[in-house]
């Protein structure tokens, strides 16, 4: 009944030439129902839906589907919005607009819980860069704010939006996304949580009023869309942020010298990270603090509970970009002795067959280029997360703090050189017995 009254549907009455349903076929003199002759329609009889002309009368009448898209709940029980959240959690890549300079990528990630939303920046402390959620005022699609004026790009409009928050929407956080997928996940996961600190309720069509996918589908009357299970694939003439970025052509030569430039960053960044986990080191450490009742040294280095909160965060995305830009070089790495090799084995041929080979062996450096820069992003990231970390705690420590972690490290290096001494006179004595 929803596809009738939606889409402009008739009943039409059929007779079975055969036994089965593909024998269907107009019955000789059948009626054609519309809307208003479904009391008519008889028992025992049988009909098929065929696609009519929609019509203007029955616009005003709603299917049950559609009236579940105006609905209006609690904004964290979407299923869209929890899988955006989770998501936002995970952290992107945004490009972030300033009052000075160019735009710059940023890596963004929400807190674990849902009250914060932090970037990293190696020249910025912490409290320079966060929003507090509940402090938004408004989200802003496009680009109308001030900052977003002082270096406009029109191009990417659509994937823009602005966070005003401060006293009295002092503030504003200017962001662009670098697809439409990623700005749908962040526009509808911010939206719930700021209805949701709002105490207010909203409708499906409001939350993904802003998706052009979602308006699409309604369009086409596909009200049962489900923007979280359609696969991410770009579509023909839709500008990205990699569209707008140049990236200058490299020979496989340079491309091998700037991979193995970014693996050595990576080999160092990956040790400096590890020596943050403290949950690795856990186990073989004599943690003071506990004996005192205080918890985990680690814990009590910050003064609140979020604070702390999102020192445990921001370990485990640098793990994440760590893992991450491993598997790039190393996809890199693979698709760059893979053309290493076509080369030597078309390295003799005809006229023709050298500039089929030129032309394949340019998409292939520009999409290994792209790989590299993308790494290259990710470890710049890490990098910047590691300096904020590690100047945070500096900054915020407290002297008992600072006291146990020195007393627990001396503890633990005092440990390993009794233990390398016992192992040297051991060896030593077993050389008596020789």
């Amino acid at each position: 009944c929803d596809a009738i009254i939606d889409g402009g549907f008739v009943l039409r009455e059929v007779q079975f030439a055969g036994d089965d349903e593909s024998s269907a076929e107009p019955k000789d003199e059948g009626r054609v129902f519309e809307f208003e002759s479904f009391d008519e329609l008889e028992n025992g009889q049988t009909y098929i839906i065929e696609p009519s002309k929609e019509r203007e009368d029955l616009k005003k009448f709603t299917g049950d589907r559609w009236r579940r898209l105006k609905v209006q709940i609690e904004p964290l029980l979407h299923v869209e919005a929890n899988k955006a959240l989770e998501r936002m959690r995970r952290g992107s890549n945004l490009l972030k607009h300033t009052h000075y300079g160019f735009p710059h990528l940023r890596q963004f990630q929400l807190s674990d819980d849902r009250k914060r939303l932090v970037w990293y920046s190696g020249a910025k402390r912490k409290e320079d860069s966060v929003v507090q959620l509940d402090e938004v005022s408004e989200i802003r699609l496009g680009q109308t704010t001030p900052v977003f004026l002082h270096y406009r790009l029109p191009m990417l409009e659509h994937l823009s939006f602005s966070l005003v928050h401060g006293p009295k929407g002092s503030k504003t956080l200017d962001l662009t996304c670098k697809d439409e997928f990623e700005f749908d996940h962040w526009v509808t996961g911010l939206k719930a949580i700021f209805y949701h600190f709002k105490n207010r309720t909203i409708s499906k069509e409001a939350l993904l009023g802003h998706s052009k996918r979602f308006r699409k589908a309604l369009d086409k009357q596909n009200v049962g869309i489900k923007l979280t299970k359609l696969p991410e694939v770009k579509e023909k003439g839709h500008v990205g942020l990699d569209d707008c970025i140049e990236i200058v052509a490299h020979t496989p030569q340079q491309l091998d010298t700037k991979l193995e430039r970014l693996r050595e960053r990576l080999k160092v960044m990956s040790q400096q990270v590890n020596r943050l986990d403290h949950h690795a080191t856990a186990e073989h450490e004599v943690d003071v603090s506990m004996m005192i009742g205080t918890g985990p040294a680690y814990a009590s280095v910050f003064v609140q509970d979020e604070d702390a909160q999102d020192e445990e965060m921001e370990i485990r995305r640098m793990h994440e970009l760590v893992d991450q830009t491993t598997q790039v070089l190393q996809q890199a790495r693979n698709e760059l002795i893979a053309l290493n090799q076509r080369q030597k084995s078309e390295s003799s041929g005809s006229a023709d067959n050298s500039a089929k080979a030129k032309k394949k062996e340019n998409v292939a450096c520009k999409h290994i280029d792209q790989l590299l820069w993308k790494a290259e992003v990710d470890l710049e990231n890490v990098e910047d997360m590691y300096l904020r970390h590690i100047d945070n705690q500096r900054d915020t420590a407290t002297p008992l703090s600072v006291t146990m972690a020195d007393m627990n490290q001396r503890l633990s290096r005092a440990a390993s050189d009794i233990e390398e001494t016992f192992s040297k006179t051991l060896d030593g004595m077993r050389g008596w017995f020789r």
